[in-house]
């Protein structure tokens, strides 16, 4: 019996969920694309490490509902990234974006493995 309630709590939260999403209605399809883009790209504010389109919280349900709300309204990818990043900081994205303060992040791996080249061509010399 408990088994069968808890079934059905979890399909009537995801019918939730996804009626919500069905009722999103966008002008164009690059809206819609953007729409996309962002909520994969979004990191969940609460979660570790889950984009707001997989996750169920309810900061994730808010900010999905703001991005929408922007991008019908008229802004573009661009301007609501910018508005995301002032309120949330740069972690808010997966991809950190390609500054001089995060050249580190982007320059490293290749600077590592041109170190690890060399060593093992030393080695093997």
């Amino acid at each position: 019996m408990r088994i069968l309630i808890a079934l059905s709590l979890l399909l009537l939260s995801w019918s939730t969920t996804i009626s919500a999403l069905q009722q999103l209605h966008f002008e164009t399809a690059h809206m819609e694309e953007d729409y996309e883009y962002l909520i994969h790209t979004v990191r969940c504010a609460v979660c570790v490490n889950q984009p707001i389109a997989e996750s169920q919280t309810t900061v994730a349900s808010d900010l999905r509902r703001e991005i929408a709300k922007r991008l019908q309204a008229g802004e573009t990818r661009q301007v609501i990234e910018q508005a995301l990043v002032q309120r949330y900081g740069e972690a808010i994205f997966y991809t950190p974006p390609k500054t001089l303060a995060t050249a580190g992040l982007w320059g490293g791996p290749v600077i590592l493995l041109l170190i690890g080249v060399f060593c093992v061509r030393k080695v093997i010399r």
